[in-house]
């Protein structure tokens, strides 16, 4: 059971935005989608710019 879990994990692995990214690497796209939810419905007071919530800089170097 817990192989054919596992074996639908590469459905999540990626979004629209990331799918050219390698394994592991954040889209901005996505961090912005979720920062301005958090602005929009939760009240997020002082907005910070999305590139500043994650970061690809340990990753290698295609993931820009």
């Amino acid at each position: 059971m817990l192989l054919a879990g596992a074996s639908k994990l590469g459905a999540f692995v990626h979004t629209k935005s990331s799918e050219a990214l390698p394994l592991g690497a954040m889209a901005d796209q996505d961090w912005e989608a979720g920062r301005r939810i958090l602005i929009e419905y939760l009240g997020m007071s002082e907005p910070v710019a999305s590139s500043q919530l994650y970061t690809n800089a340990f990753l290698p170097q295609q993931a820009k």
